[in-house]
């Protein structure tokens, strides 16, 4: 696996030896062209080592700052995060690389002490690290127990797992409490809202209360009012006086007697004169 991926142009190429070698020091895999064999394809070796670089170092100049593939393979590796720009002669870098931070190594003939030099070891360091963390599918920095030198502390990770717990302990313990005081919630909700849909409705002369123009609950219905019939006194009827014994019946008065129909009159012939 390809570590660093300098970036340069080749008349800065004596400057730039002094980076690559300084990094194969610290036992970085360095990529750069005079490494490229003859009769592979520069695009698809450039690509390829891009592709598996874990920094890539730019080294500004005014003559990288004006050249296309330094620009290119400047953006590749800003794209992947992978970025760790250096300046080794005083000049402009393009935007938006121009408003990154770039470590000046224009004063730097190889110490490995010197400030800037120690900056640059830092920052590949950091990428290269990250990306064998990541094929390895190590957790990142600060996740890890005993990790040092990078603000973790074991006993903070112990005392955040412990509250952690702490605190599902009681969520689990007051969910009863919790789920009944949401059942009562919701009983206390139906009831109210009945008594105010029954506060809405009308009342009829039977006192049951008629559905608004509003409309009823799905699951409410209303039976009809019973009719109620008026209060009118009941009078028995008197009972006639039973007639005695032996006695006849009256007399039927004249006018109440059946009349008998009078025989009819046969005509009178005029031979019977």
């Amino acid at each position: 696996m390809t570590d660093v991926f300098i970036s340069y142009s080749r008349d800065d190429r004596n400057r730039v030896r002094l980076i690559a070698h300084g990094l194969a020091a610290e036992g970085y895999a360095v990529w750069w062209d005079p490494e490229i064999r003859p009769g592979k394809k520069w695009n698809a070796a450039i690509r390829r080592a891009l592709d598996n670089a874990a920094a890539v170092v730019t080294v500004w100049s005014p003559k990288s700052a004006k050249s296309e593939w330094v620009a290119a393979e400047t953006q590749h590796g800003h794209a992947r995060k992978a970025l760790a720009p250096v300046t080794i002669k005083h000049c402009m870098p393009p935007i938006p690389y121009n408003m990154i931070q770039t470590a000046d190594l224009t004063r730097w003939r190889g110490d490995p002490d010197d400030p800037e030099w120690i900056a640059v070891l830092q920052q590949v360091r950091a990428l290269v690290e990250a990306k064998r963390r990541l094929l390895a599918g190590a957790p990142p920095p600060g996740e890890a127990h005993g990790a040092e030198g990078r603000g973790y502390s074991s006993a903070a990770g112990q005392a955040e797992s412990a509250g952690h717990y702490s605190a599902s302990a009681t969520r689990g313990k007051m969910a009863p409490r919790a789920s009944r005081l949401a059942i009562g919630a919701v009983v206390a909700t139906v009831v109210v809202t009945g008594g105010l849909w029954l506060g809405q409705g009308l009342l009829t002369e039977t006192g049951v209360l008629a559905p608004t123009s509003r409309g009823l609950p799905p699951s409410v219905t209303v039976a009809p009012a019973p009719a109620i019939a008026p209060d009118v006194p009941t009078v028995a009827p008197t009972p006639e006086p039973a007639a005695p014994a032996g006695s006849a019946p009256p007399p039927i008065p004249a006018e109440d007697k059946p009349s008998t129909p009078a025989a009819p009159v046969a005509p009178t012939r005029a031979d019977d004169r």
